[in-house]
């Protein structure tokens, strides 16, 4: 059958002109909204906690590269400050982002030592 030989169907509307102009709104202000939330979670800045916990010493099971001097992190690393506060007060945490948590090139778990105390440093995945 071509298409000379269907018959002729009025338009049909379903919806009001207003009903539709209004239903179009809505729909485009909901993929707006979502394309604006898609781009903040992507502009976000993913976050670590540094958590540092005095122990009474090395586990004979850890590898000798596990064991850092704090004199190796900067004044400025969230690692030594991380330490620093566990050395005062025997736990201590600092949130930091995931990119200057990797420029420290150290693992996920490790020991810091620092005149005669040994600290255990792990990394908590944040938001």
């Amino acid at each position: 059958m071509d298409s000379n030989s269907l018959p002729m169907v009025p338009d049909l509307h379903v919806l009001s002109k207003p009903v539709r102009y209004l239903l179009l709104g809505v729909l485009g202000s909901a993929v707006l909204l979502f394309a604006v939330l898609v781009l903040l979670g992507l502009a976000s800045t993913p976050t670590v906690t540094v958590e540092a916990t005095v122990v009474g010493g090395v586990p004979p099971d850890a590898a000798a590269e596990d064991v850092y001097p704090l004199s190796r992190f900067s004044a400025d690393s969230p690692v030594r400050a991380a330490v620093e506060a566990a050395l005062r007060s025997g736990s201590g945490s600092v949130e930091t982002t995931t990119e200057r948590y990797r420029a420290e090139n150290v693992p996920t778990a490790f020991y810091v030592r620092h005149d005669g105390d040994v600290v255990r440093v792990s990394v908590d995945a944040g938001s």
